[in-house]
């Protein structure tokens, strides 16, 4: 794994899905079932930029009911290499509409109020995948 000297590495990713009860939860158990650190996590509405390249802010369920997408962006303490990292990303692939990985990059600690503070000889390995198309 992508790492400094005391082996810690972080990734980041954004995220997308249904504004539905229960959501998030099973989201978050993609990373809790494999040990991995969450270190931060944040939501806003889905905005221009996201819904010009992958589509309107709201989708109808089965229903017709308007089912609002909210954007997370989520820190990790693992690196892309890491096959419980690749477990946890493909699984949450199967969970989401909208999936961004940003990168991993090295950390030289966990720093204050679980913000790691990056490495000088940080290095970022970064990939896109599509959006889902159900």
């Amino acid at each position: 794994p992508m790492s400094d000297d005391c082996g810690l590495s972080k990734t980041s990713i954004c995220f997308a899905m249904k504004d539905v009860p229960g959501a998030l939860f099973k989201a978050l158990a993609c990373f809790s079932l494999r040990d991995i650190d969450v270190m931060k996590l944040e939501s806003r509405p889905k905005g221009p930029a996201i819904v010009e390249r992958f589509g309107p802010v709201t989708e109808s369920d089965e229903h017709g009911n308007r089912m609002t997408q909210i954007l997370f962006y989520l820190d990790f303490m693992a690196d892309l290499t890491e096959e419980r990292t690749q477990n946890a990303l493909n699984n949450l692939r199967e969970l989401v509409t909208f999936l961004q990985v940003f990168g991993s990059y090295a950390v030289s600690s966990p720093g204050l109020a679980g913000s790691p503070i990056l490495s000088p000889k940080h290095r970022i390995r970064t990939w896109e995948a599509s959006p889902r198309s159900d």
